[in-house]
């Protein structure tokens, strides 16, 4: 805590992570847990408020805006449940009769996908056999076959043209050893990956853009940034006013890049660091 101010201030770096992610040190308060007993320890100062905003499941909509397929973009122009719409096609049961544990699995599949993830991997995270594994991936791919078309693509062009790019066209360099099995394999994961999660950082940072004319001369101060998250510190009075600048800037950034697939921002506004 530095003691003029009383406050924590960590350094961050615009294009920390390889896919033009933020990171941040000293501390790195990307990596608090999402817990509530770790989260309400940081607050706002007396006669201040917290303004919390998040985009709703970007990368997947990145990802489906990239991919083109029709049901993917279509459970989120319909405003459907995303996890729960792809646990029904892989349970072979309608969304209202999916339950709890059925959903917790489609997430972490439809998240897993966006990683480049594979059937050994996905049998470690779920305790399913590999060839159980490969049969979830093999029906989910059958549900959402332009998106299994896109990420093919992905994974042989890199082999030739060793690079990807972002919406934006931001451009970046993959090497790896071609004669190594897993140099190659952590290439096609990136080529698949980087797109998406680059396609976000680069909305993250055009909506910090607009927000920095939104918010000037206002008592809105920018206080921290968690990947697809900002938060904001201002006035209690104010607190209304900031949160639809920040819900506007962080849609109208989003619209920019994702044209096929709705941009959600949900905002909070709080005393502590909690949603």
């Amino acid at each position: 805590i530095e003691p003029t101010t009383e406050r924590i201030h960590p350094d961050f770096r615009q294009i920390g992570a390889p896919t033009g992610r933020f990171s941040c040190s000293s501390p790195n308060l990307q990596q608090i847990p999402h817990e509530t007993e770790y989260r309400r320890c940081f607050r706002a100062p007396d006669g201040r408020k917290l303004v919390i905003a998040d985009y709703s499941q970007i990368e997947l909509r990145i990802l489906a805006d990239f991919s083109k397929d029709t049901n993917f973009i279509n459970a989120f122009v319909s405003g459907q449940d995303f996890h729960r719409a792809t646990a029904a096609q892989i349970f072979n049961t309608r969304p209202e009769d999916v339950d709890s544990d059925q959903r917790s699995f489609a997430k972490r599949l439809n998240f897993g996908v966006v990683y480049g993830i594979g059937a050994q991997r996905f049998a470690m995270m779920t305790g399913l056999t590999e060839r159980q594994a490969e049969d979830t991936l093999r029906r989910y791919f059958a549900t959402y076959p332009k998106m299994d078309e896109w990420l093919r693509v992905q994974s042989k062009n890199v082999l030739n043209e060793r690079q990807a790019r972002t919406a934006s066209g931001r451009l970046a360099r993959i090497n790896f050893d071609p004669n190594d099995r897993s140099s190659i394999g952590g290439a096609q994961r990136y080529a698949k990956n980087m797109p998406i999660q680059g396609t976000s950082a680069d909305i993250l940072k055009r909506a910090l853009r607009l927000l920095h004319d939104d918010i000037r001369g206002t008592s809105a101060r920018l206080v921290n940034i968690v990947h697809d998250e900002i938060v904001l510190e201002c006035d209690a009075p104010d607190a209304e006013a900031t949160a639809a600048k920040l819900e506007s800037a962080m849609l109208r950034a989003g619209e920019e890049l994702v044209k096929r697939v709705p941009i959600k921002v949900d905002a909070t506004i709080a005393d502590e660091w909690c949603k």
